[in-house]
């Protein structure tokens, strides 16, 4: 039988530490690396949240600026385009109307940019963020639909009495959306 000298087993301890140590070390090393991969996530929900919630309330008071009934349409429609039959008062009452329309398309990739970050916060919020989106979404083409069709009253020359609630719609949605507005803050 061979004696083993205390420097061995010191030796073999001394190994056995240093390898307890730099298991240690990785696993705090990994624990780390976990815990900033966690929070670094979190940075990016809240983030992405705070872009998403800040977009939002500019998008309602845009939606106010857009509907306002202060308007200067000679200038705010003047890329409407006119067409030869068109008459003086017609002009006038297009260009009226379309004035929803043209603030809509200023701020048009404005509103793409916010309903674009849509699919990012359903990857990491889940479907129920789909309801301030679509919502605004409805809004706004409620708005661009009104005017539309408001201009397409105008073009047959009358307001037609048997579409008056039409048009009360209308005149509502581009100009007396207040309760959308106030939902989507709410929603949101």
């Amino acid at each position: 039988m061979t004696r083993v000298s205390g420097w061995e087993i010191a030796g073999e301890i001394a190994g056995m530490v240093t390898a307890l140590a730099a298991a240690f070390a990785a696993f705090q090393a990994w624990k780390g690396l976990s815990t900033w991969r966690h929070e670094l996530i979190g940075k990016r929900k809240a983030e992405l949240a705070e872009e998403v919630l800040s977009g939002f309330y500019q998008t309602a008071d845009a939606i106010k600026s857009i509907r306002s009934p202060l308007s200067f349409p000679e200038h705010e429609s003047k890329d409407r385009e006119r067409t030869k039959t068109e008459t003086e008062d017609q002009t006038k009452a297009l260009d009226a109307h379309y004035v929803p329309i043209a603030r809509i398309e200023k701020r048009s990739e404005f509103f793409s940019d916010l309903l674009a970050k849509k699919y990012r916060m359903k990857a990491l919020f889940g479907d129920e963020v789909d309801i301030p989106f679509n919502t605004l979404n409805k809004i706004l083409n409620d708005i661009q639909n009104s005017a539309a069709g408001m201009m397409r009253s105008v073009k047959r020359g009358r307001r037609i009495e048997s579409i008056e609630k039409l048009w009360d719609k209308w005149e509502d949605d581009y100009m007396g959306l207040q309760k959308r507005t106030t939902k989507l803050k709410k929603i949101y």
